[in-house]
């Protein structure tokens, strides 16, 4: 049962990726090491190029000492994404959630987390909306009353390039293990 393994240890076996990430006013540095401040520098480096935080810091004008606001107020939702994903990675986790996993993403973080996707080496599960992502699921379901039902995998087109607005399809929890 859950309730017998202690905090730490449950946060070091379970990384979660939510639509709002809890972020804190101060800097990123600060958001980035939040609970994780006795990992090594290795383990912080791995987590931080798997979700694209060098790009991140680049484009900040501050760096890595640039303020977020209250909540990340001063990032776009894909970047406090990254920042809740590289967070979620550095004790790599057996096991990821990670919720609208498609969502707030610029083209070059959905590539990332589309390999992130392809090469994790835990389980993973998340919800997605875009065939793309779904297509990576070893299965596919929805919900339904409480009641899981599988569904079908998509069946993605050969181009290369997928349409950016994907609100007209139906949303299912989709898991890759």
């Amino acid at each position: 049962p859950l309730h017998h393994i202690p905090i730490g240890r449950y946060r070091k076996l379970v990384g979660y990726v939510g639509d709002q990430a809890p972020l804190l006013r101060g800097s990123l540095r600060k958001n980035l090491l939040y609970r994780h401040g006795k990992v090594s520098a290795a383990q912080r480096d791995a987590a931080a190029n798997a979700a694209d935080i060098p790009a991140l810091i680049r484009s900040l004008p501050a760096g890595s000492t640039f303020n977020l606001g209250e909540r990340g107020s001063h990032l776009s939702r894909g970047q406090q994404r990254q920042v809740a994903l590289s967070r979620a990675l550095t004790t790599t986790p057996a096991l990821l959630l990670i919720d609208d996993i498609d969502q707030g993403l610029c083209e070059q973080q959905r590539q990332k987390l589309l390999t992130l996707i392809r090469n994790y080496t835990g389980t993973l599960i998340f919800s997605a909306s875009s065939p793309e992502f779904m297509a990576l699921a070893d299965s596919c379901w929805t919900l339904d009353n409480g009641r899981r039902i599988d569904v079908p995998h998509p069946i993605i087109p050969s181009t290369s390039s997928q349409d950016a607005n994907h609100d007209d399809i139906h949303r299912h929890p989709c898991g890759a293990a």
